[in-house]
């Protein structure tokens, strides 16, 4: 029998999975308060809930990517009311290119080798893989022989080619056409100034700062495969810059949760965040006195529609080839099917009722345990930061020059942006507006912290002014700690 997706609205679980029992939306039955559940049902306005409880899944497979246009991404969020600022934007210049040089590895494949080959390898084959290796500041493509010399086996690494972008500060030209590649996708061609449209029109796109020269100067192993590297790496690229892909999307989807929403990531489940609903008194009934659903699932729902739409749509990326050489982790056809037949038959039926990509919204029912379990996610979580944000410091002000003022004064502009956004934090999980008795434990932070003391007295003692420095440290008293 199918099952409607709206069957299981009315049903409550706990919130470590076990099914409790099913309610009617419509009933006023209050046994579940205190009993630490959520509700499928998102609208649920019977009960009070502290929030929504968040949780979203993306495909993922090895050393490949699922990806859609950038230009059909905005038009699906344009059709669901979402701003520029909900949707990634795609990867360009260097960035671009460090996933782009990966178009060049390849998996490993039989090769029969010529008499003259440098090494005598049994019966005149080996196996043969390349990749792209990071060395210093290069990417080095390397050619991997591996195999048995006399019976005995043996690996033969051979550096053939570095790859580099070169580009100046800033990266003008590639900067300058995603943005106008950016700008085309949300207000149209005619928004486009001509200079706009020139970048656009002869595809002035990064792509020309992507070089590769032999290892060792003026020595080409194999001039086919030299020009044909460079025209992979380059292909890749052009599919980057124009592409948003799973790794992108999933990232971006955390950034909103924790940015716009101010979701707390939930300890007691992996990967779940909670939305929290800080409305309060009459913010919460409409004209009639009925509770009602907080705004912010509308946005939420737009998400998840865009989520599952990129799940439906996305591709797998084009697998770009050396002759009879695929993408390692790109399994054949032959092994997918045999694969797929090892299946359970429960992974099957899961599979089939499920997207592959996909959030899940749940309403978190306000109750002394769910609010126990919130207190304790936050104040992991205000810990964690204030864990970060030291550790940041620290770590800037160890590195700093104490013989220029003005790159201290720097660095500190972008601590003192850091703080902000930490204070703000603070404001949040130890303000108490939402949940009481979450603390910052000084005691686990206090030894780093009276090190980084000492460092800004010795630099004090050179002659740097360390008074913004010194105030990196300190936050409102009214906000933090409480408890203590």
């Amino acid at each position: 029998m199918a099952i409607e997706p709206n069957h299981y609205e009315g049903i409550a679980y706990r919130v470590n999975g076990s099914q409790m029992s099913e309610n009617d939306n419509n009933s006023t039955d209050t046994n579940n308060i205190g009993s630490g559940y959520v509700s499928p049902n998102s609208r649920n306005t019977t009960l009070p809930m502290l929030g929504h409880m968040v949780t979203y899944r993306f495909m993922e497979k090895k050393n490949t990517s699922f990806t859609v246009t950038y230009r059909e991404m905005v038009e699906r969020a344009q059709q669901r009311g979402l701003p520029r600022d909900f949707i990634p934007t795609p990867r360009f210049g260097r960035n671009a290119f460090k996933w782009a040089r990966k178009a060049i590895e390849t998996s490993t494949a039989w090769e029969s080798v010529p008499l003259n080959h440098p090494i005598a390898w049994d019966s005149l084959r080996c196996r043969v893989m390349y990749r792209c290796k990071k060395m210093v500041n290069d990417y080095v493509i390397q050619r991997i022989e591996t195999g048995k010399v006399n019976g005995v086996e043996h690996t033969e690494t051979r550096n053939l080619y570095r790859v580099k972008y070169v580009a100046g500060s800033g990266d003008p030209e590639a900067r300058a056409y995603h943005l106008a590649y950016v700008k085309r996708a949300w207000e149209g061609h005619d928004a486009l100034t001509e200079s706009e449209q020139e970048v656009l029109e002869n595809e002035k796109d990064g792509s020309g700062n992507i070089e590769i020269e032999a290892y060792v100067e003026g020595t080409i192993d194999n001039v086919s495969y030299y020009a044909q590297a460079r025209e992979l790496i380059v292909s890749r690229y052009k599919q980057e810059i124009h592409t948003i892909d799973n790794r992108v999307w999933r990232d971006k989807v955390r950034q909103l949760l924790l940015n716009r929403f101010n979701a707390i990531p939930f300890t007691a489940i992996r990967g779940a965040f909670v939305v929290p609903d800080m409305r309060k008194g009459d913010e919460l009934l409409d004209g009639e006195g009925k509770r009602t659903a907080p705004a912010y699932l509308d946005e939420l729902d737009a998400l998840d529609d865009l989520i599952r739409w990129f799940g439906d749509g996305a591709v797998q990326q084009q697998t770009i080839q050396l002759q009879n050489e695929n993408l390692p982790g790109v399994a054949s056809e032959e092994e997918e099917q045999k694969q797929e037949t090892q299946q359970s038959l429960t992974e099957q039926l899961q599979k089939m009722h499920r997207s592959r990509c996909q959030m899940t919204i749940m309403g978190y029912i306000d109750d002394d345990s769910q609010r126990a379990e919130l207190q304790e996610a936050m104040t992991f979580e205000i810990n964690r930061i204030m864990g970060d944000y030291n550790k940041e410091v620290i770590r800037t002000v160890n590195m700093m020059k104490t013989d220029d003022q003005e790159a201290v004064d720097r660095q500190t502009a972008r601590l003192e942006k850091k703080k902000a956004e930490t204070q703000k934090a603070l404001e949040f999980y130890c303000g108490g507006d939402y949940i009481e008795g979450v603390n910052v434990h000084e005691e686990l932070h206090q030894p780093a912290m009276a090190g980084l003391m000492t460092r800004l007295s010795a630099i004090g003692s050179e002659g740097i002014n360390t008074s913004r420095l010194t105030n990196l440290v300190n936050f409102d008293e009214s906000i933090s700690p409480q408890g203590e």
